[in-house]
């Protein structure tokens, strides 16, 4: 009689190792403007992919970043303006605290850290959000660039004379070197706020790093050979865009130099994140994604902002490395 052997119980299924994750963000950059940024070219598109059509679903800062919050649509997660009773920070606790990115990546095993620019209107007094082990958004003067109070894991701190992108840059570094010790994976939000512009007793273009503000004096503004670069005819455009002047190209000129100079530090601050990755052994089993949180329009159909249906608006820089990208 033929023997049979004994059956042997499956083997239990590997769970698949889960990377690590850092969310680079800036304010306002527009897809153009990765050009200023060579270190984060090179360490992170070239390493991995440069997703060259990548759109925000919409084009404005608080309900952009709520949407990377919520992975919802503004109008399915109640935050669609900035500010006020349907938009903001208060918007977002309201209706989707509970159910966000915190919880989910907390749920999953996640350390989760943030540092940078939060949800516009959002302050120190505001009850820390579920699923963070370190959060440190900013509070007191959020676009000077210098002098910007951090909230600092509940002990609120103020840096001097340290630039903002140079804050975020440290923190998250130290982050990096304290969790890659730790058994469990672990994500990181840095939010930079260039090159969003700067608000120091009224507006005005961005502020660069001390050591970068020389560079770039000889920039034009490569806008200026588009079609629909201030127009003539705008009989086709909406009412409200038909009213508006031409963008003076003084301004606007002073805008682009400086937007490039406030990158700079930020693609420094992109190359020190993948330095402290490589060196803690954690550079190969992490997903780094760049983006912004949505375009910006530089003299387009007359336009220098945000906010509007048009493609620059949308069209974000968009770059990402990892396990599993080639």
């Amino acid at each position: 009689t033929p023997t049979t052997e004994p059956t042997q119980a499956p083997e239990p299924a590997q769970r698949p190792p889960r990377p690590n994750i850092v969310l680079i963000t800036t304010d306002d950059q527009s897809d153009a403007e990765l050009r200023f940024m060579p270190r984060t070219r090179r360490l992170i598109g070239e390493a991995g992919i440069d997703i060259t059509d990548a759109i925000h679903p919409h084009p404005l800062c608080c309900p952009a970043r709520a949407e990377i919050l919520t992975g919802e649509y503004a109008h399915n997660n109640g935050v669609r303006p900035n500010d006020g009773p349907y938009g903001g920070w208060s918007a977002f606790v309201a209706g989707n605290e509970k159910e966000a990115l915190g919880p989910w990546l907390r749920r999953a095993g996640y350390r989760t850290g943030f540092v940078g620019k939060n949800l516009n209107e959002y302050t120190f007094d505001a009850p820390r959000p579920r699923g963070s082990d370190f959060f440190s958004p900013t509070g007191e003067r959020t676009y000077s660039y210098y002098g910007t109070t951090f909230y600092n894991d509940g002990e609120p701190r103020g840096y001097g004379r340290k630039y903002v992108a140079d804050i975020v840059r440290d923190e998250l570094e130290r982050l990096i070197k304290r969790w890659a010790a730790e058994p469990e994976p672990f994500f990181l939000w840095a939010s930079h706020v260039g090159p969003h512009a700067a608000y120091v007793d009224g507006g005005r273009s961005p502020v660069p790093a001390r050591r970068h503000a020389d560079m770039f004096g000889d920039l034009k503004v490569a806008t200026r050979t588009k079609a629909s670069f201030n127009e003539d005819d705008v009989s086709d455009k909406p009412a409200a865009l038909r009213g508006r002047a031409k963008v003076s190209m003084r301004k606007l000129t002073r805008q682009v130099r400086d937007r490039a100079r406030s990158l700079q530090a930020i693609d420094q601050a992109n190359a020190a994140t993948i330095r402290a990755l490589r060196r803690s052994g954690e550079l190969d089993d992490t997903l780094v994604v760049f983006v912004s949180d949505n375009g910006f329009l530089l003299g387009e159909h007359r336009v220098f902002g945000k906010d509007l249906p048009y493609d620059e608006a949308l069209q974000v820089p968009m770059l990402a490395r990892g396990p599993g990208i080639t």
